[in-house]
């Protein structure tokens, strides 16, 4: 992996734990998938100084239409669910 790659895989590595330390209560008790995006956001985008990445931001209303369709992915069973929230 390049040096960036690494820079990215840590800080997301860190925001994603203390995202879900500090917002696991909101998981649990099926907090909606909007607002949990959002409160990743925060987390990912506290970190970007401290890997040198002030430059990004994180963007939560990344689900826009891409060729004139809704962004949507696989299940593990294989099937197509749209997807509200992207980050």
């Amino acid at each position: 992996m390049t040096e960036f790659q690494n820079k990215l895989v840590a800080l997301f590595n860190e925001g994603k734990f203390n995202f879900f330390e500090k917002e696991s209560n909101n998981i649990i008790t099926g907090i909606s998938e909007r607002n949990l995006c959002g409160r990743l956001s925060i987390y990912l985008e506290s970190l970007l100084d401290k890997y040198d990445l002030a430059d990004y931001f994180a963007d939560t209303e990344y689900n826009r239409k891409q060729n004139g369709r809704i962004k949507t992915i696989l299940d593990n069973d294989m099937n197509v669910i749209t997807i509200n929230c992207d980050l």
